[in-house]
């Protein structure tokens, strides 16, 4: 029976049925005999009926059963029941033909519909008729490899910040040293020793300008809301080399009038006159010469103390000053200010112990005065101190006058022997309004010349607060109690008073001058019994030249020095000698007996007069002053960025980099069709970008008030950005080297790995960089969840897989095209399916995905790249924008900028913040509160309560470092 006609089997086939007799055996027996029951090349109906090694093919109402071959089965099918059937796993189909697929050989691999095995990779096995590769020995290697670079990272970083603590050490140990050997040959010389403390960075010479402030009708409005007046009014000076305190009652508007004196209060409209030196300006004219040291102890918790001056110094001193100078000035400030001991100390956070409260405000100041200010500003120093450590800053600042420097602070409530520290003081009242500005030695005479009585034991300092406050009676000449008094009648004093003494010739204001005599006693020198009795300079100079049987112009050299040492029996060897030469000629600029001996002679003089009534110069040279380059900037701030690093995080983010990319990668590597390669690629985006998106909030959100301190001082806001860009490139680079090299591994991906590298690199730039601008535009709480949930929605909902773009609205379409996950996803999709044998594109299971979600054939890649790096870049360019914009806000305020961007940025700054919530809430509170309790006794005085509000405002927002974000609220 070699063909039975369909008609007449279909009715045999029903007779047996009838007789309950099987045609099996026999159809089976027919396709045996020859492969079927239509032959090749035969009409058929059916095409179960066709020939093995054929294909049923549909011609008008027969069909027919044809040869298979390439110009009807496409690579990786082939022919089996008649149909086109995809190549099995396992299996190669390569052409078209009646052999069926081949199985895989060993070292090869084939998936289903592979028309040629692809070779193992060399860290996997494939045994016979494979269907993935496995991976063996290999993938350790890999692994163990990728661990040796991150412990190479952390042993090198380990070693280098051992090395810089350990250069530091011996910096001080050779400064110590090298002061003591010459405070000995003093002493053998003249009979005077000088204390270890002796200055050697700090010079006191006529470059080294000393600023006197005056200040007219000084006054300030705020720029939006009801334009309430804060400040009114306020007259007065504070002389060169002055240690001056402003006081008074809360929200006198203590701290509005410093920031309005040091130009940083963009948030109100200053008026009035400002003098320096005589010459009328503002002091946003030299942000250089500058230092403001805030409230909150605002520095890098994780570096040490010895770091923090360390790099303020570096980035803020003078460009033509050596190193060499500058690490003196750093030892000095840290001898001035007491912290030797804890100099390699960790300064510390609430959750890590590092040094006391006391320290930390000595290192606040410090950072500001290692950059060598003409004028520093310090605003509440003492808050929070016991009595001790308070009186121990106050002393710092006290020894820092007699360097030259005007210091100006906010202090609140000292203790008396606290405010005889200050040689000038000005009292605020309610409103911002004068009470007494002068020498704080007058301030008694003042008040009691006006009728007030100090009860014996009081603390003068107190009684003025309770003076202002309305809290002390005021007695009229016979002796009575003055019923009629008010506290606002204090302000017509002060005026009365000023009156009285611009008519009186006597007080005609001189030239603005400084006169400064400098006791060496204050800078650490005491005097032996016989202190009073050494040679004169020349004296000296003859006993040198005897000494040294040297000419008194002849240059000396160290061995000279160590001679003289080894003769006054000093101990010292030559290596100490050479230091103190070369210390010894960095201060004078060469080293003989002549200039030897006037240092000696100056050093060991009880009072060394250094310029008598010095006339200050215009202080418009000093803007010319040149602080380190941008690129100098851009060493010391990647420097920084590197002792910042956390070993400690660095290993745990790696670790959960590590498992995060196990655990995605083993879940989808159970669903590895073809038509779940988009989806399972879009997966592993979504866990890359959590895991590398919360940790761009360390860029800048955990030390953005330092930012804004350094770049108030003058520093360059592009070589932050540039630093931490860079830095932060580190991180990105081992993040995602561990999470490719895994998730390639686990889900046995065929692409090759440095390209999908490239792929979550390209990605990781454009998700830590929309990071980055998230967290410098929004307040912490907010950015957090920004830097994350937007990047995995442009992966998941806008990613253009699920739901498949070609499918989306127009609002998802757009996007899509501008998020990140859909060039990410397309680049890792193609590059599998480019990976695998190029007829799997043709696959229909292939073909459809890469239609329905409109993925690439040619030029993709360079598009994708290109997009990706690109906005990314653009990102980053946006964070520098609005950090310039942030740093001009803050120095010029609003008239500079377009009010639009002014109220974003304040939005942006202060809407979202919890702790200026609860600042304008409580002092909205406190003002009703006082309102409601004094009735029509404060008509009167209404404007200027509720100004004090706003002043009240300002002073509560400081956020503490590493927490919020607090810009000037309004």
């Amino acid at each position: 029976m070699d063909w039975v006609p369909q008609h007449e089997l279909t009715l045999l086939h029903s007779v047996l049925l009838l007789y309950n007799i099987s045609l099996s055996k026999y159809t089976y027996y027919s396709s045996m005999s020859n492969g079927g029951y239509c032959p090749i090349g035969g009409k058929c109906n059916n095409p179960e009926y066709c020939a093995e090694g054929s294909i049923f093919e549909q011609s008008n109402q027969a069909g027919v059963c044809r040869s298979c071959g390439l110009d009807v089965v496409k690579a990786g099918y082939y022919c089996a029941n008649g149909t086109s059937s995809i190549c099995p796993p396992g299996y190669f189909c390569p052409i078209a033909g009646t052999s069926g697929p081949i199985p895989c050989p060993e070292g090869y691999f084939c998936k289903q519909g592979f028309a040629e095995p692809v070779s193992c990779p060399w860290y996997s096995q494939c045994p016979r008729g494979a269907t993935n590769q496995i991976p063996t020995w290999g993938a350790i290697f890999i692994i163990v490899v990728i661990g040796i670079i991150v412990a190479a990272f952390s042993i090198w970083l380990w070693l280098y910040r051992r090395q810089k603590e350990k250069n530091a050490t011996s910096q001080g140990a050779a400064h110590q040293r090298t002061t003591e050997i010459y405070n000995s040959v003093v002493q053998a010389l003249t009979g005077v020793y000088l204390q270890s403390q002796r200055m050697q960075g700090f010079t006191n010479d006529i470059k080294y300008t000393p600023v006197d402030i005056r200040f007219e009708h000084l006054s300030m409005t705020l720029k939006w809301g009801t334009r309430r007046r804060i400040l009114q009014d306020v007259t007065g000076e504070f002389p060169a080399g002055s240690l001056s305190a402003v006081m008074g009652p809360s929200g006198g508007g203590k701290t509005t009038f410093m920031n309005a004196l040091s130009n940083r209060a963009p948030y109100g409209d200053v008026t009035g006159k400002i003098w320096v030196n005589g010459f009328e300006g503002n002091f946003g004219e030299y942000p250089k010469q500058l230092g403001f040291v805030p409230q909150d102890d605002i520095m890098f918790d994780r570096l040490t103390v010895y770091q923090n001056l360390y790099y303020s110094a570096m980035v803020r001193l003078p460009e033509d000053m050596p190193r060499e100078k500058k690490l003196k000035i750093i030892e000095d400030v840290i001898q001035v200010l007491d912290l030797e001991q804890v100099r390699h100390t960790i300064v510390g956070s609430p959750g890590r112990r590092g040094i006391s409260g006391g320290q930390k405000k000595r290192v606040n100041i410090g950072i500001e005065l290692v950059a060598y200010p003409r004028v520093l500003f310090l605003d509440e120093p003492t808050s929070g101190l016991d009595s001790a450590a308070s009186m121990a800053v106050t002393k710092c600042l006290a020894r820092m006058r007699t360097l030259g420097i005007t210091v100006v602070c906010v202090i609140h409530q000292p203790r008396y022997a606290i405010f005889r520290q200050f040689t000038h003081c000005l009292l605020l009242g309610k409103g911002g309004r004068t009470v007494y500005v002068g020498k704080t030695s007058q301030a008694e005479d003042y008040f009691v010349s006006h009728g007030f009585r100090i009860p014996r034991g009081e603390n003068v300092a107190d009684w003025f607060i309770d003076i202002i406050s309305g809290g002390v009676d005021h007695h009229l000449p016979d002796g009575s109690v003055d019923r009629d008094f008010k506290k606002e009648d204090l302000f017509d004093y002060w005026t009365d008073y000023q009156m009285q003494q611009a008519e009186n010739p006597q007080n005609a204001r001189p030239v603005p001058s400084f006169s400064r005599t400098v006791s060496v006693r204050s800078l650490g020198a005491t005097n032996s019994e016989n202190s009073g009795i050494f040679q004169s300079q020349d004296e000296l100079r003859n006993r040198l030249c005897e000494l040294l049987d040297a000419e008194p112009d002849e240059d000396l050299t160290p061995q000279q020095i160590y001679r003289l040492a080894r003769l006054f029996e000093i101990e010292c060897d030559l290596s100490e000698a050479r230091e103190l030469y070369r210390v010894l000629k960095a201060e004078q600029g060469e080293v003989t007996c002549e200039s030897f001996a006037a240092m000696i002679h100056g050093g060991a003089t009880e009072q060394v007069h250094l310029e008598s009534r010095q006339v200050l110069p215009d202080l418009s040279r000093l803007k010319d002053r040149q602080i380190a380059t941008v690129g100098q900037q851009l060493g010391h701030f990647v420097s920084r960025n590197v002792a910042l690093i956390s070993l400690g995080q660095v290993f745990l983010d790696l670790c959960l980099n590590f498992l995060s990319a196990v655990i995605i990668g083993t879940t989808v590597q159970r669903t590895n069709g073809y038509d779940m390669m988009a989806n399972n690629n879009m997966m592993g985006l979504m866990f890359f970008a959590i895991m590398i998106g919360s940790g761009s909030l360390q860029v800048y959100g955990f030390e953005f008030l330092a930012f804004e301190r350094d770049a108030s001082a003058g520093t360059s806001v592009l070589a932050y950005w540039a630093s931490k860009t860079l830095c932060h490139l580190l991180d990105t680079f081992l993040f995602t080297l561990i999470f490719t090299a895994t998730w390639v591994l686990i889900i046995q991906a065929n692409y090759n790995g440095a390209y999908a590298y490239c792929i979550f690199f390209v990605f990781a730039w454009w998700v830590t960089g929309f990071g980055q601008l998230m967290t410098v535009v929004f307040p912490l709480a907010i950015s957090l969840l920004l830097a994350v949930i937007v990047p995995v929605e442009f992966v998941t909902m806008f990613g253009g897989v699920s739901p498949p773009i070609s499918s989306d609205g127009f609002f998802q379409k757009a996007a899509t095209y501008f998020g990140c996950g859909y060039y990410a996803t397309e680049l890792l999709t193609m590059a599998e399916f480019t990976a695998l044998p190029s007829n799997i594109l043709d696959l229909d299971d292939v073909a459809e995905t890469v239609h329905s979600l409109k993925y690439g054939t040619s030029y993709y890649v360079l598009r994708d790249f290109c997009i990706l790096f690109g906005m990314g870049l653009i990102w980053r360019l946006f964070t520098l924008a609005w950090l310039q914009i942030i740093v001009k806000y803050r120095r010029d305020g609003l008239d500079s900028m377009l009010p639009w961007l002014a109220h974003l940025i304040d939005y942006f700054n202060g809407k979202f913040n919890p702790v200026v919530k609860d600042a304008r809430s409580h002092d909205n509170k406190e003002i009703e509160e006082k309102k409601s309790s004094s009735g029509n006794d404060l008509t009167s005085s209404s404007s200027s309560d509720s100004s004090d509000s706003q002043s009240d405002t300002t002073e509560a927002s400081t956020a503490q470092p590493g927490t919020e974000r607090i810009s000037y609220a309004v």
